[in-house]
């Protein structure tokens, strides 16, 4: 029954409670570190898949609305077995629309 519960609660944390706490910490932590105006449409986590995806990801130019960097999309999933091994190992990243 603990590890029904604990799986719960793993799975929901993961996609429903870290997406927009981590959403918020990018945004404030890359704006004041650049220098910029940082955007983020979404953020998906995958706590099963061991992936996230970064949709609508902009660093704006210090002045002005121009964007300096941009992508449309970031996904990246990690083998789950490494990460008690060696270290993260990333099975796949894909950067769509830089």
């Amino acid at each position: 029954m603990a590890s029904l519960v604990l799986l719960a609660v793993f799975t929901i944390t993961g996609f429903f409670i870290l997406p927009p706490i981590i959403k918020a910490v990018l945004v404030n932590k890359l704006s004041e570190q650049l220098h910029r105006p940082v955007s983020i449409d979404k953020v998906k986590i995958n706590p099963s898949m061991l992936s996230v995806e970064i949709n609508g990801f902009t660093i704006r130019e210090p002045e002005g609305d121009n964007p300096f960097v941009s992508f449309a999309r970031l996904y990246v999933n990690a083998q789950s077995i490494t990460i008690f091994k060696t270290g993260p190992v990333l099975r796949e990243s894909r950067l769509e629309k830089p």
